[in-house]
């Protein structure tokens, strides 16, 4: 392998590791930095699959637990069943809209200037709702109706 690539990937690991649980788009600052490194093409695909996989599995661990309580008591747990349909709820138009839009939303939305604008005012709303009055309905994730 050659040592630049090997390079990229660790900066891009880093920045996957740093990002991931903090409240910022971790696809987001991967995109920005892959483009800085010039890190593209189908290798590049393959390795953002990969580094989210491993994030997405590192998330199912931290809460294997709670994904545990949910799938055992689907079938008699409101709780689990509440929580199930607001995932699905939620869930669902998502991925309606990126099956109809995949190209679309590829070709505009994953280009660096797009995801460095979308960060910008992320963080602007960010801090506005931050700043402003708090109602809590609920305190946690199972107190959320859809």
């Amino acid at each position: 392998m050659d040592l630049w690539v090997a390079v990229q990937a660790l900066i891009l690991g880093i920045v996957e590791g740093v990002t991931e649980f903090l409240p910022i788009s971790s696809t987001g600052h991967q995109i920005i930095v892959a483009d800085l490194i010039d890190f593209g093409g189908e290798r590049a695909m393959a390795f953002n699959i990969i580094i989210q996989l491993g994030a997405i599995l590192a998330v199912v661990w931290e809460y294997r637990r709670k994904i545990l309580d949910i799938v055992v008591g689907l079938p008699k747990e409101p709780m689990a069943q509440r929580f199930s349909a607001n995932l699905l709820i939620a869930f669902l138009p998502a991925v309606a809209l990126g099956v109809l839009f995949a190209d679309l939303i590829h070709h505009y939305l994953f280009n660096p200037i797009t995801v460095a604008l979308a960060l910008v005012v992320g963080g602007v709303i960010m801090l506005w709702a931050e700043r402003r009055t708090h109602l809590v309905h609920a305190e946690s994730v199972d107190q959320m109706t859809w």
